[in-house]
């Protein structure tokens, strides 16, 4: 490879270089529309979130981070927010309404600073509370930070929540361990598991979006496969019904105890 007149190869051929550089250039395209997603998709939600307070039907709020925004799918209805309300319009009430409260970006700790509290200062409450958050956390924290953050925002929760397991792809050895916790502490909550990790596993090829990172609307696909299933049990089992956004440590199971954080239990994500 010709740098400045000289020629660059180092460690790897001219072959090797030549097939590195449209990828890398592809890269730096879907990272710039990514960051572009980023702000446009957050200012249509915020638009889209008006306009459902004024309108009526059964509520469904939104917690999570940048894939709850859909950043990475070529259109914001088609992430697994919008997936998922195209089936609950086609297959419960074709009057469901959204308040996405997610933030591209956010961690567990944003979530109970930030999101959590629009909830609560909700007039109407929700029919349905979904939380898929921990991928920031899992590339920025260490595991027995994660652990006791997940730990303290599943006891903000109101009952009947869905909460989500962690995907794929990062530090899988310290997500199994978050995703046990995540199981045992819904189990002991009677929350409801939208289990992303069984969904998101590989081969990948065709469901990541061009920045390298964020699922396509092909990935969404496989998260909004997830949480259907969830949202369905929950459904059924009459948590369909509004829930008070205040309310927190409800159920607690057998004894009242909460599973340590530890995750010294199952290893299986």
């Amino acid at each position: 490879m010709w740098v400045g007149g000289l020629q660059v190869v180092g460690k790897y051929g001219v072959m090797d270089w030549l097939r590195f550089v449209p990828f890398a250039g592809r890269l730096v395209r879907g990272r710039r529309e990514s960051r572009r997603q980023r702000y446009q998709y957050a200012l249509e939600w915020s638009q889209d979130n008006a306009r459902a307070l004024e309108q009526e039907g059964p509520l469904w709020v939104v917690l999570g981070d940048s894939t709850g925004q859909a950043v990475g799918a070529s259109g914001r209805h088609l992430g697994y927010v919008g997936q998922t309300l195209d089936w609950l319009w086609r297959n419960d009430d074709p009057t469901w309404r959204v308040l996405n409260y997610s933030v591209s970006g956010a961690t567990t700790d944003d979530v109970l600073a930030e999101q959590l509290p629009r909830l609560r200062e909700l007039r109407d409450a929700p029919g349905l509370v979904t939380c898929l958050i921990g991928a920031n956390d899992v590339r920025h924290f260490g595991t027995s930070q994660i652990l006791e953050k997940v730990r303290v925002l599943l006891a903000q929760l109101p009952d009947g929540a869905v909460v989500g397991t962690l995907p794929h792809a990062l530090h899988p050895v310290r997500s199994r361990r978050v995703n046990s916790f995540i199981r045992r502490y819904a189990a002991v909550r009677g929350f409801f598991v939208a289990d992303v990790w069984a969904t998101t596993g590989p081969p990948w090829w065709g469901l990541v979006s061009a920045d390298g990172f964020h699922p396509n609307e092909m990935g969404y696909a496989r998260w909004a496969s997830a949480l259907m299933p969830a949202v369905s049990q929950a459904l059924a089992a009459g948590r369909s019904r509004k829930v008070d956004p205040g309310r927190k440590g409800g159920k607690r199971g057998a004894g009242g105890l909460e599973p340590a954080p530890s995750g010294s239990g199952e290893a299986t994500a």
